[in-house]
């Protein structure tokens, strides 16, 4: 009987690599079908590669922005997400503008992806799988503009407001106010997602924080617990922001606040001041005041001097 066992053996084995292969072969052919089903979208139509979820490769959504006027718009980029590497811009006043990227690998470093399109260029670093450093950034003629991008992922879009300020009477001083989500769900209990960052463009200067601050039981006609900054508030799609009694240091302390509801609150887009006596009571923003923009109290670091202005939101088609 002793005969018999190595035939067996080498049966079994066999069957074993058939199968591992068979295996092998439908997951590389899943792979290879969802990198390519997408191939014919642009960046902006594209949904993020489950493959890509934790890699410094999928679709980044941000902000790009002039830092010496209010020049703003949106940027999708797609790093061989279906296999290419495109980007598309839409800027508020409607233009447009696509690119396409060449990956160029550095040995034991990360690799740089260089875009060019009809209206500009930029580089794309892939140093961090969350937000990778964008630079030599060259659009519509002018080297003013920065961008500033976030990554989505199968489980969680990117979102982002873009928006301008003003200080009262002064066009001056003036700049891009933007803010970004990364898609996590609000802890609030409201819906909407989290306020990841800010970013703000002026006097040739690109600021981001990061960092948004939890006010806990302040707000007279919001709520009585503390309130995580969000967007989408509802869980509706570009419905505003809802960041309150936020301070950030942008060359001073700048203290701001932005409530801006496209159409929950009152039907039409409106902006909201959660910190006045409510009038009807503490359930979440029943009798806040309305306002005809945001606000912010900007102390410069190097003199003291205190701007005051006002802050507004992009109304999205």
């Amino acid at each position: 009987m002793m005969k018999f066992k190595m035939p067996i053996l080498l049966v079994t084995l066999g069957c074993m690599i058939v199968t591992s292969c068979q295996q092998e072969s439908v997951v590389l052919e899943t792979e290879v079908a969802s990198l390519t089903s997408q191939v014919a979208l642009n960046a902006k139509e594209q949904l993020p590669n489950p493959l890509f979820d934790s890699t410094k490769k999928g679709i980044y959504h941000g902000v790009i922005a002039s830092q010496n006027s209010q020049s703003r718009g949106k940027i999708w980029i797609n790093l061989g997400n279906n296999t290419k590497f495109t980007a598309v811009v839409e800027m508020q006043d409607g233009i447009k503008a696509s690119f396409v990227g060449v990956e160029n690998s550095t040995r034991g470093g990360d690799s740089n992806y260089v875009f060019k399109g009809k209206k500009g260029s930029f580089i794309v670093k892939a140093n961090s799988v969350y937000n990778p450093e964008i630079y030599a950034v060259e659009f519509l003629d002018s080297s003013d503009y920065a961008v500033f991008a976030i990554k989505s992922t199968s489980t969680r879009m990117a979102i982002s407001y873009t928006g301008t300020f003003n200080e009262t009477g002064n066009t001056a001083f003036a700049g891009t106010w933007n803010v970004l989500s990364n898609g996590i769900d609000s802890p609030n209990g409201y819906n909407g997602a989290t306020i990841s960052q800010v970013m703000v463009t002026f006097g040739n200067t690109t600021f981001v924080d990061s960092v948004m601050e939890s006010e806990a039981g302040n707000f007279n006609c919001w709520n009585n617990s503390a309130w995580i900054p969000i967007v989408d508030f509802g869980g509706n799609p570009n419905e505003g922001v809802m960041a309150f009694k936020q301070q950030s240091n942008f060359n001073g302390v700048v203290d701001w606040d932005l409530g801006y509801s496209d159409s929950w609150y009152i039907g039409s887009p409106t902006y909201i001041n959660p910190q006045v006596p409510g009038l009807l009571g503490k359930s979440v923003g029943l009798g806040c005041l309305l306002e005809s923009s945001g606000s912010f109290t900007w102390t410069a670091a190097a003199d003291a001097t205190v701007r005051q202005g006002e802050i507004y939101v992009d109304v999205v088609p």
